[in-house]
């Protein structure tokens, strides 16, 4: 009996369905097989209380959010070595090459090279000119490390 389609999956014997983006958890089916695959981790160039830093600057906002998955990668448990793709929301796409080249830097910096493709990212915020999601590859459900903070 074929699978139904999910989510806009295709229907087949083999087929991955994507448990809503607000949970950014992606799950592979395989048959009677269920195994995380990937999770997504978006980070901003915002503070700790969530103040944006580096207003209008994006170079600096690239940066900065890029140690901000650095962080997150480590409560979660997890490394850098785990990012198998990365895409920079940037609210000039056209001109973003240099904010793909400070990403790749950093990344390539502590030895990881991995696909990285740029999209629209639409006005964030005044002053928010850049934003980072990273697919991870997890082998575990991540538990949340502080309080309140979802998965």
């Amino acid at each position: 009996m074929p699978t139904p389609a999910f989510w806009g999956a295709p229907a087949g014997p083999c087929w991955e369905a994507h448990i809503p983006a607000i949970l950014g958890w992606h799950t592979a089916v395989d048959g009677a097989t269920i195994r995380p695959v990937t999770t997504t981790i978006v980070t901003t160039p915002v503070d700790d209380a969530g103040l944006l830093l580096h207003a209008d600057d994006a170079i600096a906002q690239a940066c900065l959010t890029v140690m901000r998955l650095m962080e997150a990668l480590t409560r979660r448990g997890s490394s850098i070595a785990a990012v198998v793709a990365v895409r920079v929301h940037a609210v000039d796409p056209a001109g973003a090459s240099d904010l793909v080249d400070v990403v790749a830097e950093e990344l390539v910096r502590r030895g990881v090279a991995v696909p990285i493709d740029v999209v629209d990212a639409g006005i964030l915020q005044p002053g928010m000119l850049v934003g980072l999601a990273a697919d991870v590859r997890v082998t575990d459900r991540p538990t949340p490390q502080r309080e309140g903070e979802t998965i």
